[in-house]
């Protein structure tokens, strides 16, 4: 998790240092290109989504921890059923347009 964070990080400095709009995907903190499904999303995140829904295959994932894993850009492959929980909780939640 430190190491998602770090290489977060340096994204971040990387794309502040080029004068450039840092999007950060809502689920994984990877980078992300524009609004997908209702909040900022990566292509992985986008795709993954998409495909569940599309097939219903979210109807038959299946957490072994309980529901508790951490989603991250290392880890988002590893539980599907977190990953959908938490897209589904992360695009959900009401959005202020500050700009």
């Amino acid at each position: 998790m430190v190491v998602d964070q770090q290489a977060a990080s340096v994204q971040y400095s990387q794309a502040v240092k080029h004068g450039g709009v840092v999007k950060i995907c809502g689920v994984c903190s990877d980078r992300a290109k524009s609004l997908h499904f209702g909040g900022m999303a990566c292509d992985s995140c986008k795709a993954f989504f998409r495909r569940s829904v599309q097939n219903e295959a979210y109807k038959h994932f299946r957490c072994s921890y309980e529901g508790r894993c951490s989603i991250t850009i290392t880890s988002r492959k590893c539980c599907q059923y977190c990953r959908v929980r938490y897209i589904g909780r992360r695009m959900a939640e009401p959005r202020h347009e500050c700009l």
